[in-house]
């Protein structure tokens, strides 16, 4: 049994900077490009924050040590600090925050959802044919 191998010649650069030209005249490459260039830079920004922190704390990492986040002495005339009782305040006010503000944000939404008549749900038809089920989707 002969096999043949039929060789196409690739289009090159040319048809590939065609390509991203017209997607870049529709809008969408340029969106797609800003929403990665933002989402990079709020990346960037947070690691060079975590960067800068971790240099600015050396001298009281090595005084206190990681002590500091488990012990809840906070005396400065002595010079022993402990940051356990803040860190627990913090954790519990976010938790407390967050069991009020979930379910009243959840609640607004549905409550948003059921009294629109404006929005169109589901937000498509079920299937592409049409049918009587499918008449009272608004377009």
């Amino acid at each position: 049994m002969a096999t043949t191998t039929t060789t196409v010649p690739s289009a090159g650069p040319v048809a590939g900077l065609r390509s991203f030209l017209s997607r870049l005249r529709e809008g969408d490459e340029i969106a797609r490009m800003i929403t990665f260039l933002f989402a990079a830079s709020v990346v960037l920004v947070t690691l060079l924050l975590v960067f800068v922190l971790w240099q600015g704390s050396v001298l009281p990492r090595h005084k206190f040590g990681f002590d500091f986040f488990r012990t809840s002495v906070w005396d400065p005339i002595f010079e022993q600090f402990g940051a356990l009782p803040f860190i627990y305040g913090t954790l519990v006010t976010s938790a407390v925050s967050l069991f009020v503000a979930v379910p009243l944000g959840i609640g607004a939404a549905i409550l948003t959802l059921s009294n629109s008549s404006s929005i169109c749900w589901p937000p498509f038809p079920a299937s592409s044919t049409v049918s009587s089920a499918s008449s009272s989707w608004c377009p």
